[in-house]
C-alpha cells in the first residue's frame, strides 16, 4: 500500500528518491552529533558501552556514522547485526577482520566492535567470547552495544564479572539539529528548504513525535497527500487503540517497524510465546473491535509473520504520531 504512493509523491515535489524512508539508517543524517562524539571519545578510553533507546531512536544511525568515520577517529571498526537468533560463529569468523596487521601497529588503531540489536544476545557464550577478546592483548578492543534494552544483568553478571559496563541512554536531539536534517534530506532529493512544508509545521511534527522514526513517518504521509485523504482514520483510530491492552499496544509499536514471527515477538517483549499468540489471535479476530465500528482485523498472519493489517498499518502510524 505505501508503496504505491511513492511514484505519485516524487512526480508531484520532484524529488529523486523518497527524502523521508524510515528503515534506510543513513549516517549522513545524524542528528545525535554531540552524544554520538562522547561515544567515539569513550572508545577511545577501551570502554565497554551498552547504549540504550527506543526502537526507531537512531541507534543504527550512530553505529553507521562511527563506521564510516572511523579512520578520522583513527577506530578499525566491526559493525555486526546479530538480530533476531544471532550466530556466533558467524560473529567469530568477522572477529577475524580485526586482527592486527603491520599498518594497524602502525597506525595504532583501536579496534572497535559495535553490536547492534544486541537484546536479542541470551547464549553466554557470546559474551564469554567477547571476554576472550578484551583479554587478547592483540585485539583488546572496546564494545559498543545497542539495544532498546538494558543490559542482561545475570548474563553479563556471569560473564563480565568485574568489568565496568557504562550505560547510556540517547536522550532527544536538538530541535535545530533535527530541523537540519530534514532540509539536507529535501536537498538530497532534489528539493530545497522545507519543501512541501512550512518551518511551523515541521516544527509541529518534531514535538509530537517520539522518535525519528515516527518523524520521518509522519512527514512522508503528509508529503504523498495521504493525511487529506484518510482524515477518518486519523479520527477514529485513537479511539482504537485506548482499547488496546498494554501488551497490545507493545505489540503494535514492534510490529509498525516491520513484520516479526511471534517467537521474536515474545523475545522482544520478554514473555512466553503462548501468551503473544493469543494476543495475535485476538487482534487478528475479525470481531476484535468490530463494537467500535471496526470491520476487519487489526493485524494478520502472512509468510509465518504477523503484520499490522495494510488498511490498517498508515492510520495507526499517524495516529501514534498524532498522540506521541
Amino acid at each position: 500500500m505505501l508503496k504505491s504512493i511513492f511514484p505519485d509523491m516524487l512526480k508531484k515535489h520532484g524529488w529523486t528518491h523518497n527524502p523521508f524512508n524510515p528503515n534506510l539508517p543513513d549516517p549522513e543524517f545524524l542528528i545525535y552529533k554531540k552524544q554520538t562524539a562522547e561515544i567515539i571519545e569513550k572508545i577511545g578510553e577501551n570502554r565497554i558501552l551498552w547504549v540504550c533507546a527506543p526502537m526507531g531512536s537512531g541507534k543504527t544511525t550512530i553505529l553507521k556514522y562511527i563506521v564510516k568515520h572511523s579512520p578520522a577517529y583513527n577506530l578499525k571498526t566491526l559493525y555486526w547485526h546479530c538480530g533476531y537468533n544471532p550466530n556466533l560463529e558467524d560473529f567469530k569468523t568477522r572477529c577475524n577482520h580485526l586482527l592486527p596487521s603491520f599498518f594497524d601497529v602502525f597506525k595504532r588503531r583501536i579496534r572497535t566492535i559495535l553490536i547492534d540489536e544486541a537484546n536479542y544476545i541470551d547464549d553466554k557464550g557470546f559474551f564469554r567470547y567477547l571476554v576472550g577478546l578484551l583479554d587478547d592483548e592483540k585485539i583488546h578492543p572496546s564494545v559498543v552495544f545497542a539495544s532498546v534494552t538494558l543490559p542482561p544483568t545475570d548474563l553479563m553478571f556471569e560473564t563480565f564479572k568485574d568489568r565496568h559496563i557504562e550505560n547510556i541512554t540517547i536522550s532527544p536531539a536538538p530541535d535545530d539539529e533535527v530541523i537540519g536534517m530534514i532540509k539536507e534530506r529535501i536537498k538530497k532529493a532534489g528539493g530545497k528548504g522545507f519543501g512541501p512544508f512550512d518551518e511551523n509545521t515541521v516544527k509541529e511534527i518534531i514535538r509530537k513525535t517520539e522518535t525519528p522514526r515516527r518523524m520521518l513517518e509522519r512527514l512522508m504521509m503528509i508529503a504523498s497527500g495521504k493525511e487529506t485523504e484518510e482524515k477518518v482514520w486519523i479520527e477514529k483510530t485513537p479511539m482504537y487503540l485506548e482499547h488496546l491492552s498494554g501488551q497490545q499496544k507493545r505489540i503494535m509499536e514492534l510490529l509498525s517497524a516491520r513484520p516479526m514471527p511471534a517467537a521474536e515477538i515474545a523475545k522482544a517483549l520478554t514473555t512466553s510465546q503462548s501468551g503473544v499468540r493469543g494476543q495475535l489471535n485476538r487482534l487478528s479476530s475479525m470481531d476484535f473491535l468490530r463494537e467500535k465500528g471496526y470491520r476487519m482485523p487489526v493485524v494478520e498472519k502472512k509468510g509465518g509473520v504477523w503484520q499490522i493489517h495494510p488498511e490498517f498499518m498508515v492510520a495507526y502510524a499517524k495516529a501514534n504520531n498524532n498522540n506521541a
